[in-house]
């Protein structure tokens, strides 16, 4: 029987973590900044889906267009567009399944750090008034088949560890967002943390769980989420990082009332 496109996607991405974390920890200052490593997943990823037989290629359409920029304009009915592409802000969540205003899901600078496109259908793209390539960066979550964080920076410095949860709860936001749609959608947040101790790197520095939440309660209104070691049955999101010197593969879920956080450790 032929794989789904969701399980070979999960092989690929799979794969492309592991790759890049082994990579990492082979050589932590290979890639000074967190864009590199954003950069350089993007080409693994291109890579494994070329090996597990996704289209590292979708087609795409302009199916909006801003004012006053339809006359004269002229765009081929295909846009091939690569699989992998950074820096998207995804729309489609701005109402809930009871049709209420929610909160927008925002993120650093409004943009998840790396998707990838669906192949069913083509890619609607929203084209600006300022030139026939002006494409802004706002693609619909039906879209999309996957959101990724990548995050690299020391859990050891004090406002971080709050930037992470975020970019987790927003990755959970995404997730729920999805399933009340009826459509699928992988989640991933990578993060290489700088406190780390790594080969012939050392330092009396020792790394926070990042995933706890501080002593200083946190506004109420913000989710909670829990670290779990088994892939769950309810939506979650895929939890990447570096544990032992071995990359660590976790997973979370929305946390409920009486749930207890995992500790730090395997």
């Amino acid at each position: 029987m032929a794989l789904t496109n969701d399980v070979i996607l999960d092989k690929a991405l799979d794969k492309a973590c592991r790759r890049i974390f082994a990579d990492f920890i082979q050589n932590p200052l290979l890639l000074l900044r967190e864009i590199n490593l954003q950069a350089r997943l993007q080409s693994i990823i291109q890579e494994e889906l070329h090996v597990v037989g996704y289209p590292t290629t979708v087609p795409a359409k302009i199916t909006k267009v801003k004012p006053n920029t339809e006359k004269g304009w002229n765009s081929p009915r295909y846009i091939p567009l690569q699989s992998t592409q950074l820096e998207i802000k995804i729309s489609g969540c701005e109402i809930n399944s009871e049709n209420k205003a929610i909160k927008a899901i925002k993120g650093r600078k409004g943009r998840t750090d790396a998707v990838i496109f669906k192949n069913e259908k083509k890619v609607g793209l929203t084209r600006e008034g300022n030139g026939a390539l002006d494409i802004i960066s706002c693609i619909n979550l039906e879209h999309i088949a996957a959101a990724i964080e990548i995050k690299a920076a020391p859990s050891h410095f004090g406002s971080i560890p709050e930037g992470l949860r975020e970019d987790v709860r927003k990755l959970l936001k995404l997730k729920k967002c999805s399933e009340e749609q009826k459509q699928t959608l992988q989640a991933h947040f990578l993060y290489f943390d700088k406190s780390l101790s790594i080969a012939e790197y050392e330092s009396p520095v020792k790394p926070k769980a990042w995933h706890k939440e501080t002593k200083k309660p946190e506004k109420p209104e913000k989710p909670k989420f829990t670290i779990k070691r088994k892939k769950p049955t309810e939506p979650f999101v895929h939890i990447w990082d570096i544990f032992d010197n071995e990359v660590r593969l976790r997973y979370a879920v929305e946390k409920h009332l009486g749930t207890v956080l995992f500790p730090f450790g395997r």
